[in-house]
């Protein structure tokens, strides 16, 4: 069950993106989709915890998904708004294909980086900055600068914890 919920957040991608790129663009409607499909990150680990459904699989297609869907997003942004900045986007890119290498790289070594409690916080800021940023909100932006530097952080964070499982 858990599973099927992180499944559905990427299956919900291309209403996303179809509201997004309406003409006139359907701000509402794409909020309401994105919003939804944000909600089921935190409820598929709710989900596979109440349940005892934790799963491997969910552990892998997890963070994947998270990824798919921030960079689906803040792309899908930038190419309707102009926002964020390109660098602001760059800068959010490069901490996702680090992250992605990372995991690669420890999957390879037969290890596994934990979710931390800071990339779970930037990632829920990103997200609601992102609501806002769908909506025309000012605030929108002014979160996202607070999560991409909490996103950087947690890069950092999650590097040394990757040394650490590394080298033990």
């Amino acid at each position: 069950m858990a599973n099927i919920i992180t499944l559905s957040r990427l299956l919900l991608i291309p209403f996303f993106l179809y509201f997004m790129f309406s003409s006139p663009p359907q701000n509402l409607l794409a909020t309401i989709v994105f919003v939804a499909a944000a909600l089921t990150d935190t409820l598929d680990g709710y989900v596979a915890r109440r349940l005892d459904q934790v799963t491997e699989l969910g552990k892998k297609i997890d963070p994947l998904t998270d990824r798919i869907f921030i960079v689906t997003a803040v792309i899908a942004l930038y190419l309707r708004d102009s926002q964020p900045p390109l660098l602001a986007l760059a800068i959010l890119l490069v901490r996702e294909l680090f992250l992605l290498y990372g995991y690669l790289y420890l999957k390879q070594q037969g290890k596994q980086l934990p979710v931390s409690f800071l990339g779970k916080t930037a990632t829920t800021i990103l997200m609601t900055a992102f609501a806002f940023m769908i909506l025309g909100y000012g605030l929108g932006l002014v979160l996202f600068y607070i999560g991409l530097f909490l996103y950087i952080i947690s890069a950092l964070d999650y590097a040394r914890i990757a040394l650490e499982i590394t080298y033990r």
